[in-house]
């Protein structure tokens, strides 16, 4: 068992609010976020209105909440403490909450599925090191 200041569990909760609360989450966007971080023991929370942090119109964005999901994932040893390594996590957890961005349009063959392909993030010049160091692949 972990022993992480983070309460995993309450953070989940507050970033599925604060997606629904923009209107940004998607179907099964629970199921995924649990799935990614190897939740084992996951439960709703209530909404508690009445406290300032459940305020979701007032945050202007997950970043604090993704922050504390973030430390929590380095402690569980499911991601190394390195920049791209954060990036690579917290898009696949945001991307997770929103509905997949695409839309259709008509062309002289049909209908054509429109999707749009989001950017890599920078590397981070430790993971640029990192990868020197790292044996080289004998592909072709």
């Amino acid at each position: 068992m972990l022993n992480s200041a983070v309460d995993i569990n309450h953070e989940l909760n507050h970033l599925l609010r604060f997606a629904l609360s923009r209107g940004l989450i998607g179907p099964l966007a629970a199921n995924v976020l649990i799935g990614e971080l190897g939740v084992t023991d996951f439960s709703p929370e209530p909404c508690l209105q009445e406290r300032p942090e459940e305020n979701f119109e007032a945050i202007l964005t997950p970043a604090p909440i993704l922050e504390r999901v973030l430390d929590w994932a380095v402690e569980a040893g499911l991601t190394p403490d390195m920049a791209t390594d954060h990036d690579l996590l917290d898009t696949r957890l945001m991307g997770a909450l929103a509905p997949r961005p695409s839309w259709t349009a008509a062309t002289e063959y049909g209908e054509l599925d429109i999707t749009i392909n989001l950017p890599k993030p920078e590397k981070d010049p430790r993971e640029i090191a990192r990868a020197r160091t790292a044996a080289l692949s004998s592909y072709p």
